[in-house]
């Protein structure tokens, strides 16, 4: 008899632990409604895209839209339609352009590599003329340009300094002080990053101390400081891929190579001041069905956001259509596609930036 209640005991006990563990569990499920994990290794954070405006000015004012960048008072679009940059305040209507169009003269371009605006500035890359340049948002006429020895790939400015990344150099990265003066460069990641600048063609922003950078087709984001270049972190995202392969073709007996072709990429790269978070705009091209081709429909967009307390990926908000540059500013993301040419704009949950 003892034994049979003693069985029934230790019964009654495994089924109250499993019950309060099942309790607790979905406790903690009913509290965490909005998140959930994915098969892509994500924490998704669920929230409605409340469709603010589709940017109609800002549509008919821009013929190819590449970039978005902004400031406190309006945000900017570059035009590989005209080789301007356009302004534009937060409620979409056009303000001026910026430039003076397509050349190698002053102020003119021939490839909008990249461009980045602080209070005072804009700063844009051209990879075609070997130049950076400066111009100021209050004053038309002072337009400053530095010409390089490198190809510029990428440009972001917080302010006091810039930063820019080359497409091919010994070092990954040179800052300039706000009068075009070279300070230093930095930023040997690899010892074959001049074989392999495509594997290496990336994102930058920086913020007061730091620089970020993530490469399109790997899963890390790189992080240096900006008093002495040291690299001092290395954040995992999600899919954390390892370094891909170069494709390598002959073609007409001349080796040519091209971008790897994997199915995780990354898009964009943003610091949020006030919120101590970087955000990195990344998508899966979809299911793989041949050599080089994907499936669409199961594509998958997102913005990871990235924990720069912790140094550690945070949480994803899930993307209606796929980002070429995004910001955020009143609790609006601000987004646009180069593929489909079009501008658009969310209001967003303000828990999506306040986890």
């Amino acid at each position: 008899m003892k034994k049979h209640l003693t069985t029934i005991f230790v019964f009654l006990v495994f089924a109250l632990v499993g019950f309060l563990s099942y309790k607790f569990l979905f406790t903690d499920i009913l509290n965490n409604p909005k998140e959930k994990y994915t098969a892509h290794n994500r924490v998704l954070i669920e929230t409605e895209f409340e469709r603010e405006f589709l940017f109609d000015v800002v549509n008919d004012s821009v013929y190819r839209g590449m970039e978005l960048s902004n400031n406190s008072a309006n945000f900017f679009v570059s035009d590989f339609g005209d080789y301007y940059i356009k302004q534009f305040d937060f409620a979409g209507n056009f303000v001026s352009k910026i430039g003076n169009g397509y050349g190698r003269g002053p102020g003119e371009f021939q490839n909008i590599t990249d461009f980045d605006v602080s209070e005072s500035y804009i700063w844009a890359a051209d990879m075609n003329n070997f130049r950076i340049s400066r111009f100021s948002i209050f004053n038309a006429s002072d337009v400053l340009e530095v010409n390089t020895e490198n190809m510029p790939a990428r440009i972001a400015t917080n302010g006091n300094v810039t930063a820019v990344k080359w497409m091919i150099s010994d070092q990954f990265f040179t800052l300039f002080n706000n009068q075009g003066q070279k300070l230093f460069s930095f930023g040997k990641i690899s010892d074959d990053q001049v074989q392999n600048a495509f594997t290496y063609d990336g994102w930058i922003d920086i913020s007061e101390n730091h620089l970020f950078f993530i490469p399109i087709s790997f899963g890390q984001i790189f992080v240096f400081e900006l008093e002495d270049g040291e690299l001092i972190k290395i954040i995992d995202t999600p899919e954390n891929s390892e370094k891909p392969e170069l494709e390598e073709q002959v073609r007409n007996n001349q080796r040519i190579v091209t971008a790897p072709s994997t199915q995780y990429r990354n898009s964009d790269i943003l610091y949020i001041p006030n919120k101590n978070l970087l955000a990195v705009s990344s998508y899966y091209r979809g299911n793989k069905i041949g050599d080089d081709s994907f499936d669409l429909e199961s594509a998958k967009f997102w913005i990871d956001f990235y924990d720069l307390n912790t140094w550690e990926y945070r949480n994803s908000i899930s993307l209606p259509h796929a980002v070429s540059s995004f910001f955020f500013f009143n609790e609006i993301l601000y987004t646009y596609n180069t593929t489909s040419a079009a501008g658009r704009s969310y209001k967003l949950s303000s828990a999506v930036l306040n986890q």
